[in-house]
């Protein structure tokens, strides 16, 4: 992982590095080093948290969206 946060053969961008380091930190910290997890399990474990975390910023622009309506009498 450390060739490709390093911009290996300069092919990745800062916003690449930037990502690829979050997530690997998400995986150290969510999973024990030297532990055996399929990939399977992390694919849904990430893919859960990016729905949960989607469907929450939808709900609450559906709120905001709803009490500015009521502000403006539409």
């Amino acid at each position: 992982m450390s060739a490709v946060c390093s911009g290996a053969e300069g092919f990745s961008t800062e916003e690449d590095q930037e990502l690829l380091s979050r997530i690997e930190k998400q995986l150290k910290r969510r999973f024990v080093i030297g532990s055996q997890v399929s990939e399977h399990a992390i694919v849904q474990d990430f893919t859960r948290q990016v729905l949960t975390t989607a469907f929450t910023v939808l709900l609450n622009f559906l709120f905001v969206t709803a009490i500015s309506s009521e502000a403006c009498g539409n």
